[in-house]
């Protein structure tokens, strides 16, 4: 689509010559998405009264853990391809970033980041649940604009022929195939949706959270079935699909404690 929005020439400034320069709409949707979050995450510490800075300084955390993580796990998933061209290992404006690999280290990452502050882990896990459901949406368009996180071969009226220099192009070129970026894009909306409502009523620390792991492990791997970039690891499932098995199942027992010791203080309450 448009990998590269723009670019500009070569200029001189003092003798030295800089550029040309590209702007790309994968780091850009990127970078937005992260700006976004936490725009959402301030508004809601607010009405939490919970510091702006915190917030802040958290997100820069969140930022450079989650970008880390990401692109380790997608360069361990395509070590093949990366041991033949290591220096594609640093090309992130050509996409590559899995989205566990984010989640897990940005999760240790901040978690580390409040205990050191002493803040409530939980507390602000629900706060920034949604933030993640929105950088999703808008991160996925970015996918979109560059052609990777592909799908299969459709004949539904929707179905998109990418360029066949992109990602998807090339995998089928001249074929129709699923828009499964803006699917993911569309479940990243619904889940911010859901999740805004859920923080409204939540009964106890952390339930916001336990509803993004469970919702979002739910909608990527039925998503997984449309994807053509993943290949099938055991049981005609892949990888990711694994993978949203066992937060799945990790973030239902987790929920389930929760609610159990909630209901317990309230019983000690009384």
């Amino acid at each position: 689509m448009y990998p590269v929005l723009f670019t500009i020439k070569p200029f001189t400034v003092f003798s030295f010559q800089i550029g040309p320069i590209s702007l790309y709409s994968y780091g850009l949707c990127v970078a937005l998405a992260f700006l976004a979050g936490i725009w959402v995450a301030i508004k809601k510490a607010e009405h939490a009264q919970i510091e702006k800075d915190l917030i802040l300084d958290l997100g820069l955390y969140l930022l450079i853990s989650s970008i880390i993580g990401a692109r380790l796990l997608y360069v361990l998933c395509n070590m093949s391809f990366y041991k033949l061209n290591p220096w594609k290992i640093f090309s992130l404006q050509e996409g590559g970033l899995a989205f566990f690999g984010g989640l897990i280290l940005s999760t240790i990452v901040g978690s580390l980041f409040l205990r050191k502050r002493k803040v409530e882990i939980l507390k602000i896990a629900d706060i920034v649940a949604p933030s993640i459901a929105l950088g999703l949406a808008i991160g996925r368009i970015g996918c979109f604009l560059y052609g990777c996180c592909y799908g299969k071969r459709t004949t539904l009226p929707w179905g998109i022929i990418f360029p066949i220099n992109s990602p998807a192009g090339s995998a089928f070129p001249g074929m129709h195939i699923h828009p499964t970026q803006i699917y993911s894009s569309l479940n990243g909306l619904i889940l911010l949706f859901l999740l805004t409502r859920i923080y409204q009523i939540k009964r106890f620390s952390g339930q916001v959270f336990c509803a993004f792991l469970l919702l979002y492990s739910i909608t990527r791997g039925l998503l997984e079935f449309l994807r053509a970039d993943q290949e099938i690891l055991l049981l005609n499932l892949t990888l990711t699909q694994i993978f949203c098995i066992f937060l799945f199942v990790g973030a239902m027992i987790w929920y389930c404690i929760l609610a159990r010791s909630q209901q317990s203080t309230k019983e000690t309450v009384r």
